[in-house]
């Protein structure tokens, strides 16, 4: 098990890429992002998408979300991307809002729910920079055994998933402390399906502006 301890705002690049290196042949990692602690691996892993699912305990089914370092990165995780979605993206990236969409057919199968995908770009350096030495967007859930208490810290995720994970990042606490909100607006009426750090009300009023509240 490999654990670092990496300051959240200035990333060291060379403690950044010892994770990295482990999650190109399939590791899994824990790390901070602005929500709560995830437990993530390479999205192009399939063993270590199968493992994140394995250690949570997580029902497969329920897919996972894709973590992206810019919105560049949404050709890699989906198709076209709506107005509406395009509005809360506007509205809400980098921060706490998931958006489901047509996920593409070469990402793994575990990722994905009725051909759609959870994706979301974090307000955050640490996870920016290590999605960037891994050179692919990161497959992700919370650190946290399924049902549980998501966590706010490492030494938190560490005492729900102990040596199971392969690489523990230390980034002190998650700054928002409460899980993204995730909506599909690809449909009409669109569907909030977790109202989190963001909330419903915010969501309709920037879809309502757009047409589609």
């Amino acid at each position: 098990m490999l654990e670092l301890k990496v300051d959240p705002k200035d990333p060291n690049v060379e403690l950044i890429k010892k994770a990295a290196q482990k999650m190109q042949t399939g590791a899994t990692a824990v790390f901070p992002t602005d929500t709560v602690y995830g437990l993530g691996a390479s999205i192009k892993s399939t063993p270590g998408v199968e493992r994140i699912f394995a250690i949570k305990g997580r029902e497969q089914g329920k897919g996972l979300i894709a973590l992206i370092a810019d919105e560049a990165d949404l050709k890699v995780i989906c198709k076209e991307v709506s107005e509406a979605s395009k509005a809360l993206i506007k509205a809400f990236w980098p921060g706490p809002l998931t958006l489901v969409l047509t996920a593409r057919e070469a990402l793994p199968e575990l990722m994905k729910v009725d051909k759609t995908v959870g994706v979301r770009l974090a307000d955050h350096e640490l996870v920016k920079a290590l999605i960037l030495a891994v050179g692919e967007p990161l497959a992700t859930t919370s650190a946290n055994i399924s049902e549980a208490t998501s966590a706010k810290t490492c030494r938190e995720a560490k005492a729900a998933l102990a040596d199971q994970v392969d690489v523990y990042i230390d980034g002190g606490s998650a700054l928002v402390g409460i899980e993204s909100t995730v909506v599909d607006a690809e449909v009409y009426p669109p569907r909030i399906y977790r109202e989190g750090a963001i909330s419903k009300a915010a969501v309709l009023e920037v879809l309502t502006g757009h047409g589609k509240g």
